[in-house]
């Protein structure tokens, strides 16, 4: 359930990044800090800047002007979204809490390179049809940048189970590699009624830093990416 508190509040951030807005006064949560694996920068405005990891460009910066910092209070006035978070700094971190979600952004630095990360470049098709047995195509890059292992995998949401992933589509990738890999995979659309969890497909990059034993893997962490799927009800398709 954090997990997902988590995943809601960054997509609330990268949906607000695509809009415009109007000055602010200064604060003093000013700086770079990192949530999850987001980093985003507050200005002294209160600008709130998302960087997002791009495995040939290197971090690209996005200004979400419909959000903003002011005073003790962080102001979500986006299109689709409305909402504010509380404020506070303790221990370095900043709090930030509303009626259902508490989030933490610890302090960090942008790396100069993105890290390890997976990133989709193509797929197809686009649009589907509901409950009819459809093939996809996910072409996708991927960085490994430590001196662990890894393995890349392919899932897909399904209805009623959440993600599934494919048993036999996978790529084993070695320490400090780089490179493009694609999966091909059946899977049944289906119309969601919760946008956060809509059908997509999903890529995973899991880091596999040791050897348990023969037939056993330890995942540390992982990275993903995902691209979700318009899928049509029957009636409408003519």
């Amino acid at each position: 359930m954090m997990y997902k508190s988590i995943l809601i509040f960054v997509t609330v951030l990268f949906i607000v990044a695509c809009n415009s807005g109007s000055e602010t006064e200064s604060n003093k949560y000013d700086g770079f800090w990192k949530l999850d694996d987001t980093y985003l920068e507050i200005t002294n405005l209160g600008e709130i800047i998302i960087y997002d990891c791009t495995l040939s460009d290197g971090y690209t910066r996005t200004i979400g002007d419909f959000a903003r910092v002011v005073g003790n209070e962080m102001i979500i006035n986006g299109r689709d979204v409305k909402d504010s978070y509380q404020l506070s700094i303790s221990d370095g971190r900043v709090i930030g809490t509303d009626d259902e979600l508490k989030f933490v952004l610890e302090p960090a630095e942008l790396p100069t390179l993105c890290e390890d990360g997976v990133e989709i470049v193509y797929n197809y098709p686009q649009e589907a049809i509901e409950d009819e047995l459809t093939t996809f195509t996910v072409d996708f890059d991927y960085r490994l940048s430590t001196d662990s292992e890894a393995v890349v995998r392919i899932a897909v949401r399904s209805a009623e189970y959440g993600l599934i992933f494919s048993d036999d589509q996978y790529i084993e990738i070695q320490k400090n590699d780089l490179g493009r890999g694609s999966f091909t995979v059946e899977a049944t659309p289906f119309i969601s009624n919760d946008r956060e969890e809509p059908f997509a497909l999903y890529i995973f990059l899991f880091i596999t830093p040791e050897l348990e034993s023969q037939n056993s893997i330890k995942f540390i962490r992982n990275k993903h990416t995902s691209v979700p799927i318009h899928v049509w009800e029957e009636t409408n398709i003519k």
